[in-house]
């Protein structure tokens, strides 16, 4: 393990807390790690971010839209 990898992991398991922390309706402060707790970074899980909540609910399931991919596809070009 290099310490690189390390401090990756290290930062995305303390990510993945405060994750769970809030979403448990723990209240601040989720983390003593000053640059988690200072800077927003994208969500543990990337459907839990605000944009792509908006894409799954206003633009992929919405019932207007062609069923096959193909056809999705090609009406955006």
């Amino acid at each position: 393990m290099t310490p690189v990898f390390d401090s990756y992991w290290r930062f995305a398991a303390e990510r993945q807390n405060v994750f769970h922390q809030r979403l448990n309706g723990v209240s601040a402060p989720w983390t003593a790690d000053p640059v988690i707790s200072t800077h927003k970074f994208t969500n543990a899980y990337r459907a839990s971010d605000r944009v792509s909540q908006f894409l799954i609910r206003h633009v992929i399931y919405r019932n207007d839209l062609p069923d096959s991919p193909a056809l999705s596809f090609g009406s955006w070009m």
